[in-house]
């Protein structure tokens, strides 16, 4: 089994560390002077991709915390130079050049922006009154602002939004970045500015001994495999520079279960079944991968843009029902339409550029969830398992897993000591022999066996 071994990337302070997933690629941000960028495949091997904020931008200053949010084939970079205030960074590339598009619009430090379903846009920050957010009326227009209810009592930096299952889910840190003590909590709402309810065993992360201690400011991100989501985090060093961490991360409706901190080796991301990369196709009706077959439940991902002049494009799904995913132009839709008809539809985000690159993913089994850009835009009750698969647009990067949506719990390793969802199967990693105890914190008598390496308990 491949391992690694936290901390993953050393030496070149990995300060407030930020991931953007885009096109089959990890992009890794961080506080250094020109946020140098760094990209990977797995999120543990990672190539240096060199500055990507001019030095004139911000001349003598470090931006702080910058984080990037793709929109409409634009990349938007938000940072607070040396802590005076927020600007917006626009570019057409993950990797820069990155250009101011806004002054100094304040508000401290640690923007962290997360876009719903429904394309509405919420930034948050750091505050002494707590983690503060507000809505926002485009990428560098922000709202009134409001306390969302997470507060470390003191300085609260660091936050970052995920949803999982219509639950919003907040990480954020604290106090002192220079202390052995950082943390991080975890909370969860029902709506994306709050109120957060807090974990209730907070911190979910800390370690205050030993050589990995003042873990803090946190990002989440979705897996290679396209189900396991993992948190990425800093450790502080003697020489007060900072290094890059993952692991793992469940979310269930109200709990945010961290399998770590670890500092052992432990099993790396698990990469998807299949992958393919092509130039965009220069006709139409070009298969990407004629020698796969989609399992019975999974998740695929295909990036892909119409072409000038194309009126309808999408993805053949090759199999009984002859299932067509597709988006009209004219209409401004996206449908899932079968042999018999159509089946779903619904409309697209009114400022949709379908000439820009946009990632399609699919989730399948027991029906079908469609997510463009990471935002749930629809469902329909058709099953893909068993078909072929083919654009019908410029595709470019396709990767495919074929595990259950619901797999993270049952298939990841958790270390010990951990708290753990209840499951029908867990495994856990206890390297070093000894004496070790099982409690049930909640527990429904289930009549399942515990084993260890096979042998019932």
């Amino acid at each position: 089994m491949n391992t690694y071994c936290n901390p993953i990337k050393r030496h070149g302070d990995f300060a407030d560390p930020f991931v953007l997933r885009y096109n089959g690629k990890y992009y890794l941000y961080a506080t250094n002077p020109d946020v140098r960028c760094w990209s990977s495949d797995d999120l543990v091997n990672w190539k240096p991709e060199g500055a990507t904020v001019p030095e004139e931008e911000f001349p003598g200053l470090v931006p702080f915390a910058p984080e990037v949010v793709r929109w409409n084939g634009a990349f938007y970079m938000y940072t607070s130079p040396h802590g005076f205030g927020h600007y917006v960074l626009k570019s057409d590339s993950p990797t820069g050049p990155f250009r101011k598009i806004t002054g100094n619009i304040g508000r401290s430090i640690d923007f962290s922006v997360f876009i719903d379903d429904d394309g509405r846009w919420y930034a948050y920050r750091a505050d002494d009154r707590g983690i503060v957010g507000c809505k926002m009326d485009s990428p560098t227009e922000f709202g009134e602002e409001v306390l969302i209810g997470a507060y470390l009592h003191g300085w609260t930096e660091g936050p970052f939004v995920v949803k999982k299952d219509g639950k919003y889910h907040l990480t954020y840190t604290g106090n002192h970045f220079l202390s052995k003590g950082y943390r991080i909590n975890a909370a969860v709402s029902d709506s994306p500015l709050g109120p957060y309810r807090d974990d209730p065993y907070n911190p979910v992360i800390v370690r205050t001994e030993g050589n990995v201690v003042g873990l803090g400011h946190s990002c989440t991100v979705l897996g290679p495999d396209l189900h396991t989501h993992y948190i990425v985090y800093h450790n502080l060093n003697p020489d007060k520079t900072r290094d890059l961490n993952i692991d793992p991360v469940v979310f269930t409706q109200e709990r945010t279960y961290i399998l770590g901190p670890t500092a052992t080796p432990r099993p790396v991301p698990a990469l998807p079944q299949w992958r393919r990369l092509r130039p965009a196709p220069q006709s139409v009706h070009r298969a990407f991968a004629e020698d796969v077959t989609l399992p019975e439940a999974g998740a695929a991902e295909f990036h892909m843009a119409a072409g000038e002049g194309i009126a309808r494009y999408g993805i053949s799904f090759t199999g009984a029902d002859d299932i067509r995913l597709e988006l009209d132009r004219a209409e401004n839709t996206i449908s899932v339409k079968t042999k018999l008809g159509l089946v779903a539809c619904e409309k697209l985000l009114k400022d949709y550029d379908h000439e820009a690159l946009h990632c399609i993913r699919v989730e399948y089994g027991g029906g079908l969830s469609v997510y463009m850009d990471n935002l749930l835009r629809l469902k329909a009750n058709v099953s893909l398992g068993g078909c072929g698969a083919s654009y019908y647009a410029d595709g470019q990067f396709t990767i495919g897993s074929a595990a259950a949506h619901s797999a993270d719990k049952e298939t990841l390793h958790y270390p010990v000591p951990c708290l753990a969802p209840g499951s029908r199967e867990i495994c856990f990693d206890v390297t070093t022999r000894g004496t070790y105890q099982l409690l049930a914190l909640e527990c429904k008598a289930c009549g399942e066996a515990i084993r260890v390496d096979g042998n019932v308990l």
